[in-house]
């Protein structure tokens, strides 16, 4: 789980406390969190609404 905070220029990717990503920050323009985002199969918070829960079956 991660947490992007916006910019001008370049995105910054925090990693989430009590996870194995905390005290992580990365910097990305728009086009690097795209391709990290496809690469690691990422999802934002609004798109996994649209996925079935287990109650869904």
């Amino acid at each position: 789980m991660f947490t992007v905070i916006p910019g001008e220029v370049t995105n910054t990717l925090l990693g989430v406390p009590q996870t194995p990503f905390v005290r992580q920050e990365y910097k990305f323009s728009n086009s690097e969190l795209a391709n990290f985002k496809a690469t690691h199969d990422l999802k934002l918070e609004q798109e996994l609404n649209d996925q079935l829960s287990i109650f869904d079956i």
